[in-house]
């Protein structure tokens, strides 16, 4: 009786409070397979969607769980009722991480910025699903990846019929986008970043906001005081990783470190950003 009464609690608990059920997919894009963790609120839908893309350490942790920061965001998404998809684009290609090579045969802003429509398109032919709802969301690495899906200069992505509502990147290179004739999203576009970030510094997002065409749709970037490069993970632990390679000073190094205060304000902000559309 007692653990009939438990398991009822604690499924009147998960659709009270929107609780994620997590499962895994498999998406496939001719012969390259992508694995996805797909996190689901409570109730049958349809739901606004988010598709979510890792940083250069992959969406697993060496012992095989998904990231913190995914695992944390997309636990917020879905309490607010988004179905988020976190895509692995490393696992499928052999990759175990790219942070510590200084030349990355990978490319985040056309390879993983490809994955991303993958993962839009398996969205687009799931039931519970807004199609006219759907974001996209990336850090570091994968936030270079979401200025890349957005770009309206990119192929990758050009022609579609139907494409991503909004995006935010969190803390990504923004180095390089910004330049010739600037930088146009293809939707409305937010960015968060750390003021004391060392390895994706905010000035080279200031000079992409500074470089967007007037009439473009909205990019708005914000930037945290005293917040360091993955400022929104658990905890507030600062690392130096001596072995990464930062393009930004052209040599190993960079802090990473959470920021409480600045990852509340983060969620808050992504998930008040996502409700205007």
């Amino acid at each position: 009786m007692t653990r009939l009464l438990c398991s009822g609690l604690a499924l009147w608990l998960w659709a009270a409070l929107g609780w994620a059920q997590s499962r895994e997919v498999v998406l496939e894009a001719g012969a390259l397979r992508l694995p996805a963790v797909v996190y689901e609120p409570a109730g049958t839908g349809p739901f606004a969607a988010v598709v979510m893309l890792h940083g250069c350490s992959g969406m697993r942790t060496r012992t095989g769980e998904i990231g913190a920061i995914y695992r944390v965001w997309a636990e917020r998404l879905a309490q607010a009722g988004y179905l988020g998809v976190v895509l692995d684009s490393f696992s499928g290609r052999g990759i175990e991480e790219i942070c510590t090579q200084q030349q990355r045969t990978l490319s985040a802003a056309r390879d993983r910025a490809r994955d991303a429509y993958v993962a839009l398109d398996w969205l687009l032919t799931q039931e519970q699903v807004d199609g006219k709802r759907v974001f996209l969301l990336g850090w570091s690495n994968g936030g270079v990846a979401v200025l890349g899906a957005m770009d309206a200069k990119s192929a990758v992505g050009a022609g579609r019929e139907r494409g991503f509502r909004a995006a935010l990147a969190m803390y990504p290179g923004c180095r390089g986008f910004g330049q010739g004739q600037g930088y146009r999203p293809r939707a409305p576009l937010l960015i968060q970043i750390g003021a004391v970030d060392d390895w994706t510094p905010a000035e080279r997002c200031r000079e992409l906001l500074a470089g967007v065409p007037v009439g473009s749709p909205p990019v708005e970037v914000v930037v945290y005081p005293g917040a360091q490069h993955a400022f929104d993970r658990p905890g507030s632990r600062t690392v130096f990783r001596a072995e990464v390679w930062n393009a930004g000073r052209g040599s190993r190094g960079a802090t990473i470190g959470g920021h409480p205060e600045a990852r509340e304000a983060a969620l808050e902000r992504g998930l008040a950003f996502f409700a205007q559309f």
